[in-house]
């Protein structure tokens, strides 16, 4: 079994409830925090800094999410199950910027998903998974 020992780790759930003050906690927590990177991602996608977690759009939620775990820098990023609550406009733009924002980084993806139409358009490698055995493994010739 192979893992980085850095990761970071974002959940569709909404059960971190971070604000984006937890951006400076972040930085506090995370020696290889990009704070730049996580300033930028905010301004670019028009969020407010002093707004709760909780009371942002389904989608908005995710891109935090993502942003928070872009900004640790990780070898290896989970996002586990970020899309399956987003409208598809909304899942085809996440993972627009998502593609966007590992082009050219030095991280591997792990993207869990019950929407393989959605994964399959964006990963290299796709395995579907029944009872904890791999059903189908495929690798991307695009």
């Amino acid at each position: 079994m192979w893992a980085r020992h850095r990761s970071g780790r974002a959940r569709g759930d909404g059960g971190t409830a971070a604000r984006h003050g937890h951006l400076g906690l972040g930085a506090r927590l995370n020696p290889g925090w990009d704070a730049g990177l996580a300033k930028t991602r905010i301004r670019h996608l028009g969020l407010d800094p002093g707004q709760r977690a909780g009371r942002l759009s389904g989608g908005q939620r995710a891109q935090l999410a993502l942003t928070l775990g872009l900004a640790k820098r990780p070898g290896l990023l989970i996002l586990d199950e970020l899309v399956a609550a987003l409208d598809p406009l909304a899942r085809r733009e996440f993972l627009q910027h998502l593609t966007e924002a590992i082009a050219g980084q030095e991280m591997s993806v792990v993207l869990s998903s019950h929407l393989v139409s959605d994964v399959e358009r964006v990963c290299d490698h796709v395995i579907v998974l029944v009872e904890s055995r791999v059903q189908v493994a495929v690798t991307s010739t695009s």
